[in-house]
């Protein structure tokens, strides 16, 4: 399942009109260990991608693969967003991903998101379904940050 929709979103982003643009990215590395020795630790390789189509209208890519030392064992994920940009401060979008473990079948969670700014502000949203291996979940979230002067800000989540 995650082979077939990172194939998916690898179409979709070749194939894209001429006239999206690269909007936004990231690339990331990143190794946990324990400061005591003990064997739990991990590397987390991940990377995303937007293009826009015009004002309103962008698509996003998350990819990220993951190696847990103490286990031995791999996971990765795929998600496709479809967002809209009501305004500059505003956005709402969908989104579908799949998780798998050591090549297993596929979680699928799907759902809604939205997120908007205020003066120093930002507040992020999102609800969705997981659909498990052996159990379905309501899956919901929530991110506020306000920045303060000099580099400093308050993050909830």
């Amino acid at each position: 399942m995650f082979r077939k929709v990172a194939l998916a979103a690898a179409i979709m982003a070749v194939t894209s009109p001429a006239a999206a643009q690269v909007t936004g990215g990231s690339l990331g590395i990143e190794y946990s260990a324990p400061t005591d020795g003990g064997d739990f630790g991990g590397t987390t390789y991940s990377g995303s991608l937007e293009y826009a189509f015009n004002r309103n209208f962008a698509l996003s890519f998350d990819i990220a693969g993951y190696r847990l030392d103490n286990i031995n064992t791999n996971a990765s994920s795929v998600t496709v967003h479809g967002i809209y940009n009501l305004d500059e401060m505003t956005s709402f979008g969908v989104f579908y991903g799949a998780d798998s473990v050591d090549s297993a079948d596929a979680q699928a969670l799907y759902g809604f998101e939205a997120g908007t700014e205020f003066g120093d502000a930002e507040v992020e949203a999102f609800l969705g379904q997981l659909e498990g291996l052996s159990d379905d979940a309501l899956v919901y979230g929530f991110d506020a940050n306000y920045a303060f002067s000099n580099g400093f800000s308050a993050t909830g989540s």
